[in-house]
């Protein structure tokens, strides 16, 4: 299970009990849990550094609460970012708060960089590439240089190469859809409903090449590449 952020609101203390209570809660899970950031817990808080060094101790290698039979990968210098690839999907999950983050240089050159590298290093073990992260695009969002980016590797590696199939997914206010992104047919933005129980499933079939998305209520979105 992947935790897209925002497990507080954004009137949170930002206190390290509020840490503390939502691990202890999420260490009750019967499977793996990886968490990423959202704003609330690592941005709008009144002291961001401090905010930032308890979510990383509460949550950076938070799967490791669990017996794994797969190998996570996670960023040097900023390991909230995280990879691993099953049978021939690569998943990515990366720190994309909403909005222009402050004091924290590097964010997406860092993001930009650890998909490129994952995507690069592992081209010929999988067949599809799905990245999770908090927020997608906005107009007052730093994180358009990301999916610009983004957009220009998905070209690179389609021209050189089998056609690469990248579903980027973040939660949203609404229901489950998806778009193209950039108007590329296989770079897609898939949006998740906040705050929704339960969790999106997410089922994939390596032999017919399909990837579904169930949110449990009655809708679905299927790839087939």
């Amino acid at each position: 299970m992947i935790h897209l952020g925002d497990w507080q609101d954004s009137n949170g203390g930002c206190d390290e009990t509020d840490y503390t209570l939502i691990s202890d809660k999420l260490k009750n899970s019967s499977i793996p849990v990886f968490v990423l950031p959202g704003n609330n817990e690592w941005e709008n808080c009144i002291d961001n550094n401090a905010s930032r060094a308890m979510w990383r101790d509460h949550f950076v290698g938070f799967e490791n609460n669990w017996a794994l039979n797969f190998e996570v990968k996670r960023q040097i210098n900023r390991p909230e970012n995280f990879s691993f690839i099953q049978k021939r999907m690569m998943v990515i999950g990366l720190n994309m708060v909403y909005g222009v983050t402050t004091d924290d240089s590097g964010r997406i050159e860092d993001n930009l960089e650890w998909v490129t590298q994952n995507i690069k290093s592992n081209r010929t073990d999988m067949d599809i590439v799905t990245i999770y992260g908090h927020s997608g695009t906005s107009i007052l969002s730093e994180n358009n240089l990301f999916f610009d980016n983004l957009s220009g590797l998905v070209n690179i590696s389609n021209s050189n190469g089998p056609k690469l199939t990248v579903i980027y997914v973040k939660q949203s206010k609404y229901g489950l859809s998806q778009y193209k992104i950039n108007n590329i047919d296989t770079l897609r933005m898939l949006n998740i409903e906040a705050n929704q129980w339960p969790p999106v499933e997410v089922q994939y079939d390596k032999e017919q090449k399909d990837i579904t998305f169930d949110d449990t209520i009655g809708n679905t979105l299927s790839y087939t590449y």
